[in-house]
């Protein structure tokens, strides 16, 4: 994922990973829906609402 948000095409990431180029785009995608699955779960837990909850009572 890094390599990608720093702007790397995909044969630069295949040739650092050792990869085909053709196989960038299915691990990047692996990536995504692994962070997507994460927040969610994150989300799912209530994590958004008790960090802004405990931010709010820090400053009350």
């Amino acid at each position: 994922m890094w390599f990608k948000l720093k702007g790397f095409s995909h044969a630069d990431i295949a040739k650092r990973l050792g990869v085909s180029r053709h196989t960038v785009p299915h691990y990047l995608s692996r990536g995504l829906a692994k962070i997507a699955a994460a927040r969610a779960a994150f989300e799912a837990q209530g994590g958004a609402k008790d960090a802004t909850s405990a931010s709010a009572a820090k400053t009350s």
